[in-house]
């Protein structure tokens, strides 16, 4: 090996993470430690990379942000961190996968927080760079002290919460309403099973469930998308009222996932 042996056992060793979560271990396969918990994460690179290949995104990119692009892009990030975290438990693995969940709120709000909801003197890019400094200072915490990660991790996505309640009371709009609503159940679903898996563990083991974190990934990754696609529509209606912003679905309206399609208003 290249590395010293204590650095490898520390951070690169299957097992070498604390965290180890309800589902047990190598029982479908001998090379991935927690197999449902590791392909679960499919919906955090199937969806952003449909939508990238797709261009789903494109008009709203151009014409109001490229936050959806940069999101995506974390999202996959995370999906492919947690799958290597999930397969291995080592403690890289952990630091990879933790920490990018940590860059998504900070990131979120940086490019989908309308203008009305910040301070008047910040701009957008110092907006977007006040996000990455937040997302830095969380990252160095973590070397501090991991279990911090937890600590945070929801009360993050309390203002959205409060900032989408507020937005959708005003709006009214049935497409937005019930694309918020469609986000809000999804992520009630993943926040019960993420501490259903990590404090009632035996309880769930003794039904014959082979634990629940696998259902936190499905739950969080299909909300997540429909709350961006909430945000985004938000900050298109309150931040370029120019711009003629629609519910939209790819690959038809049937039967597709939502993304906000944007043009110009002709006069």
């Amino acid at each position: 090996m290249f590395l010293p042996e204590n650095i490898t056992k520390r951070w690169l060793a299957a097992g070498s993470s604390p965290i180890d979560w309800c589902e047990e271990n190598y029982i479908v396969s001998s090379k991935i430690a927690e197999f449902n918990n590791t392909f679960s994460n499919a919906a955090f690179i199937i969806l952003p990379l449909y939508l990238w290949l797709s261009k789903s995104w494109q008009s709203y990119c151009r014409l109001v942000s490229v936050g959806p692009y940069v999101f995506y892009s974390l999202v996959m990030a995370t999906g492919i961190f947690s799958v290597y975290f999930h397969a291995s438990l080592s403690f890289l693995g952990q630091l990879l996968d933790e920490v990018s969940i940590l860059w998504l709120s900070p990131i979120g709000y940086a490019f989908f927080t309308p203008k009305k909801y910040r301070p008047v003197f910040i701009s957008d890019k110092c907006f977007v760079i006040l996000g990455v400094i937040i997302s830095a200072l969380l990252t160095a915490c973590w070397f501090i002290d991991p279990a911090l990660n937890t600590v945070w991790m929801f009360p993050m996505l309390l203002p959205a919460f409060l900032m989408g309640s507020r937005e959708l009371s005003t709006l009214r709009t049935g497409a937005v309403l019930t694309h918020g609503l469609v986000a809000f159940v999804l992520a009630s679903v993943a926040v019960i099973s993420w501490l259903s898996d990590r404090y009632w563990c035996n309880l769930i083991l003794k039904t014959g469930a082979p634990g629940l974190h696998f259902v936190w990934h499905l739950a969080i990754g299909w909300s997540a998308h429909y709350a961006i696609t909430v945000f985004a529509y938000l900050r298109a209606v309150a931040d370029a009222p120019h711009i003629r912003s629609t519910f939209a679905r790819s690959p038809n309206l049937f039967f597709g996932l939502p993304f906000i399609h944007c043009q110009e208003k002709v006069c």
